[in-house]
């Protein structure tokens, strides 16, 4: 595909990772759970039933404590775990709703998990065959993250990283001043930060790069109805 897009334009071709996260594997068919349901979390390898949610991204049994309330897909569905075994995490739904393929799931503590996957390591090496040198680094959790990705290639890189846990927030200064460009994700972004403060993270992100140069996109999310409607509504002109 790169070289196919290669032999109609110079314009840079950006491979993007997919970095350190928790998210539903890809299910049989979505899940409806009502509220008062009890759910069993199990890693992806393990599944062996359709109303079960496999996870991808770590240890089932190691990235949750009971006790945690997990999100799925912003606030989409809210579940409380009550139990924990080698293999599985039980959990009772808060809030109901659909389940569906790789869905991003939080909590509101940090989960401290590998910045890079299995797959963002083959995503490297296809980026040196291929030469390319503008790499987006998802879900930047510190600057050591970005110096790791550098020293994987034996020629200068430009490495976009992308802001989007509170971890990213946490270790912002160092991710600035080790990054050529930031990028701002207000989506994911807003599965760990409550969305009354996206504002405010917004112009500390802001504020801490231009503090050292370096240039930021704002991007992703500027309005939901984006996505549906072709035009603004009256009030989001105003």
């Amino acid at each position: 595909m790169v070289n196919k897009i290669q032999s109609w334009t110079k314009k840079p071709i950006c491979p993007d990772t997919e970095g350190g996260q928790i998210r539903c594997s890809i299910l049989s068919d979505v899940i409806t759970v009502k509220s008062h349901e009890i759910v069993e979390f199990v890693n992806k390898s393990n599944l062996s039933d359709k109303t079960q949610i496999g996870i991808t991204g770590g240890d089932v049994s190691q990235l949750f404590r009971k006790g945690d309330l997990v999100k799925i897909d912003f606030d989409g569905v809210l579940i409380h775990i009550i139990r924990i075994s080698s293999k599985k995490l039980i959990g009772r739904v808060i809030c109901g709703g659909i389940i569906g393929n790789n869905k991003g799931l939080s909590c509101d503590r940090i989960i401290d998990i590998p910045s890079f996957s299995n797959k963002d390591e083959q995503i490297i090496e296809v980026s040196k065959k291929l030469g390319l040198n503008n790499i987006f680094l998802s879900f930047c959790s510190r600057g050591e993250d970005v110096l790791y990705l550098r020293k994987k290639f034996d020629y200068e890189i430009n490495v976009i990283s992308k802001i989007e846990s509170k971890l990213g927030l946490q270790n912002l200064k160092k991710i600035c001043s080790e990054s050529d460009t930031i990028l701002i994700d207000r989506g994911d972004l807003s599965r760990e930060v409550p969305l009354e403060k996206i504002p405010f993270a917004q112009k500390y992100i802001l504020d801490e790069a231009n503090a050292v140069n370096t240039p930021v996109y704002v991007a992703t999310n500027l309005m939901d109805n984006m996505i549906i409607n072709s035009k603004p509504t009256r009030a989001e002109v105003n």
